[in-house]
């Protein structure tokens, strides 16, 4: 009896033992992540990423802007001088064609274009290209052998009518097809089988058997084509 009594209070100080164990690590865990947290936020003012120049924000009459997105900040992610930088906000505005980001202390800041790798904004993806024709940011709709891109810009207009101005901001998108090297644009279903004249009868089959319009839907047409293509090669 006197042996059994003894292995129960052995076992019942092992087990408050590793409780308190774990309730030690559970404490380290959570004093760790804290202080990871307070150096991140304390080294983001000193960041790589906040080395650009001062940016002043369109001031709207209404509601028009010169952005991507209506959104005033969004939570992206940015490749910049080969580093990657998660949950930044930032905006792109198209109309410059400038990447904007927020600073901890609240200015706003234009980063150097050359340096941006790639960025994110609301899963889409957008890369720099810098090729005898093409020079900016542009969408990446498909990354295969082939590639597929859309460069988004805006077109600034004001009117004056009985003494109210009136602003506003038209989105335009451009698409281009990169293929064995040259970057060609596209504007047409026409456009889009020349540049893959060696395939053009099985793409023609492929659109028609799918039903894909590039009138309807261009991404569609040109993203579904190019992969189509690269499964011929």
């Amino acid at each position: 009896m006197k042996k059994i009594l003894l292995m129960l209070c052995c076992l019942v100080t092992f087990y408050s033992s590793a409780q308190m164990f774990k309730k030690d690590s559970l404490f380290l865990d959570s004093a760790i992540a804290r202080t990871e947290n307070l150096y991140n936020y304390s080294t983001r003012e000193q960041s790589q990423l906040y080395n650009g120049g001062d940016f002043a924000f369109y001031q709207p009459l209404e509601n028009e802007h010169p952005y991507f997105s209506s959104d005033d900040w969004i939570d992206g992610t940015i490749l910049y001088d080969g580093t990657l930088f998660a949950h930044v906000f930032m905006q792109y505005d198209i109309q410059s064609d400038e990447l904007i980001v927020e600073h901890a202390n609240g200015t706003r800041i234009k980063l150097t274009k050359l340096n941006v790798g790639y960025f994110i904004l609301n899963d889409r993806k957008f890369v720099l290209l810098t090729s005898r024709h093409l020079n900016g940011f542009y969408e990446i709709l498909y990354d295969g052998n082939t590639k597929v891109y859309a460069r988004h810009w805006k077109v600034f207009q004001e009117s004056l009518s009985s003494g109210k101005a009136s602003r506003s901001f038209r989105e335009k998108i451009r698409y281009y097809i990169y293929k064995n090297g040259d970057y060609v644009t596209v504007t047409n279903k026409a456009s889009v089988y020349k540049v893959f004249k060696e395939r053009k009868k099985e793409l023609r089959q492929f659109a028609s058997k799918n039903k894909l319009r590039f009138g309807t839907n261009k991404i569609a047409f040109l993203t579904q084509l190019a992969n189509h293509y690269d499964g011929l090669q």
